[in-house]
């Protein structure tokens, strides 16, 4: 499978941003991806976080060798926990720290535990470096419809991938291979434009705004972090894929774009410092400009505005979850967590690790970079998950590809809060 981020024309979108421009409901957006009323969505998210937290006691007593992962539905108010022996459903419903949620745990009857599906994983992906497999995903998949591992390919490469596809059929469980049937390619313009004069103003950067170089590479802000006593604003590592170490320091300076005024009017931030492409694609902008203000929120709108309270990995969310990301082109989106720390490997070699996968959540170009987090409507405190770097319309469904926080983040930085920042 090749994840690809479609980079679109800094000049059109400046027109039909316009459009977009409308205060995003997040309340509306989930009740939409849920199928249900608005009314119902706080009291779907309020139940959500009791699945979460027996989600979280559950997962220190699942054995791998007789049990495959769990999973929540927050519509069906279910945790749906995956066994090879049903005999063994005492060791989890006996627990103590289960008690308060034996109403909601339903056990599943599969036929591979997550033991015997992590050899088959790692097998297979040995056996994919050893013959070069090309444009694939590899992702254990516990749920009963699947329960295996799961290997996605493109039929273009199906000559090259010929050795790959033979040799997996020695695994046990032979895993299953998925071809994808419709994937949007991606689209790069790169116009020049002029640099204009500008006042000089003050403003503030949040997640999800438009950030941009003056060479036309667009993607959205993340989140700022600090390192010894350095602002950084975090994004993809790919936004500075045209700057090279001899380019001129402006041409590796990053502007900020507004979701209220999306105009190309190049209101320095600061320059790209350091990125990297894989295995985690994350690149760190320092805040030389003073006029440019750090802040620890997130754009749920166009004058509204999440507060970052903290961070949470992805592994103490577990499948099924909602998230939503921030981004300037498609602004505030909301999917659930499809895959955890997935392995990612494009058509020209390069390798993502530490990918976690999100069904039904819309990311486009312009959008990589921006914040993924989970967001109570109730309390509306909001946690930091990671970051998008990749997105994907695979089959007709919407697919985003993020990078937890705790992979992003270099020995000695923080991630800037509202406990942490004065704002």
């Amino acid at each position: 499978m090749k994840y690809t981020c479609i980079t679109l024309n800094l000049l059109l979108l400046s027109l039909i941003l316009q459009s977009l421009l409308i205060a995003c409901d997040i309340d509306d957006i989930i009740a939409k991806l849920l199928n249900v009323p608005v009314k119902e969505v706080p009291g779907l998210v309020a139940q959500e976080k009791i699945l979460i937290n027996g989600s979280s006691q559950l997962t220190q007593l699942l054995d791998e060798s007789t049990f495959c992962g769990s999973s929540i539905d927050i519509k069906a108010n279910k945790i749906f926990i995956n066994t090879i022996d049903m005999s063994k459903k005492g060791n989890i419903t006996n627990n103590p720290k289960m008690k308060p949620y034996l109403n909601l745990l339903s056990f599943v009857q599969v036929k591979n535990s997550l033991a015997q599906l992590n050899f088959t994983f790692n097998e297979a992906s040995k056996l994919a470096d050893k013959y070069n497999a090309t444009f694939y995903r590899i992702s254990i998949e516990c749920q009963v419809q699947v329960n295996n591992v799961v290997i996605y390919l493109n039929h273009a490469y199906d000559k090259k991938n010929a050795a790959f596809i033979k040799s997996i059929k020695e695994l046990k469980p032979i895993p299953i291979i998925s071809y994808i049937v419709d994937q949007k390619k991606e689209v790069t313009f790169n116009p020049s434009i002029n640099k204009p004069s500008r006042p000089v103003r003050v403003f503030q950067v949040f997640g999800g705004d438009g950030i941009y170089t003056i060479g036309q590479i667009g993607c959205s802000a993340g989140f700022w972090v600090r390192h010894r006593g350095i602002e950084l604003l975090v994004t993809a590592g790919h936004c500075g894929g045209l700057t090279v170490r001899n380019d001129t320091l402006d041409r590796r300076n990053f502007f900020h774009l507004s979701w209220d005024n999306p105009t190309f009017d190049f209101q320095l931030i600061g320059p790209m410092i350091v990125h990297f492409f894989i295995p985690v694609d994350k690149g760190f902008i320092v805040r030389n400009n003073t006029n440019a203000h750090a802040v620890p929120f997130i754009r749920s709108g166009v004058n509204d505005y999440l507060e970052i309270s903290g961070v949470v990995s992805p592994l103490e969310v577990p499948r099924g979850s909602l998230v939503c990301k921030s981004g300037f082109s498609t602004k505030v989106t909301c999917g659930t967590i499809d895959t955890i720390y997935g392995t990612l490997v494009q058509d020209d070699g390069r390798t993502y690790n530490s990918v976690v996968v999100i069904r039904d959540m819309t990311c486009l170009g312009f959008d990589s970079g921006g914040p993924v987090y989970a967001y109570d409507p109730n309390t509306y405190v909001t946690y930091l998950i990671g970051m998008v770097f990749l997105g994907q319309i695979e089959n007709g469904t919407f697919y985003c590809y993020v990078h937890p926080v705790d992979a992003i983040l270099i020995p000695g930085m923080e991630v800037m809060t509202i406990y942490n920042t004065p704002h």
